[in-house]
């Protein structure tokens, strides 16, 4: 891909096609996440996060963007899977009225794992915020 935007396009097209799946360490313990990315080019940035076959992407409009272990695309949604959002109402973690948040719409809560990867999310930002 030429630019970053296509890029997201290229990798949304293949998780459509291949799907992801599979272990995500040497021990076979049955333990899976799906995908954030942060792609950029010269002149844009996109953050792109997965659930199975389902995805949001942000474009970063300013400043500047870090990732972790957790979702971070809330409300602004710049691109989606075209079923995102029924797959969601289907499953009863969205009613289709509320404001769509797609990092609290598909993250598992009060789990050890998302509190971890939020420390993890903050010391990121603070970084940047410092180096900035």
């Amino acid at each position: 891909a030429d630019t970053a935007e296509r890029a997201v396009d290229v990798i949304t097209d293949l998780l459509e096609k291949y799907g992801q799946g599979g272990n995500c360490m040497e021990d076979v313990c049955g333990f899976t996440y799906h995908n954030s990315f942060l792609i950029s080019d010269r002149t844009e940035a996109w953050v792109l996060e997965t659930a199975g076959k389902y995805w949001a992407a942000e474009k970063v409009e300013a400043g500047y963007r870090n990732i972790s272990n957790e979702y971070s695309i809330t409300t602004k949604i710049d691109k989606e899977h075209p079923e995102l959002r029924t797959y969601a109402q289907e499953q009863r973690w969205w009613n289709g009225k509320a404001q769509f948040d797609f990092a609290k719409v598909y993250s598992y809560s009060n789990t050890a794992r998302i509190e971890a990867a939020e420390g993890r999310y903050c010391e990121g930002r603070k970084l940047l915020q410092k180096n900035s």
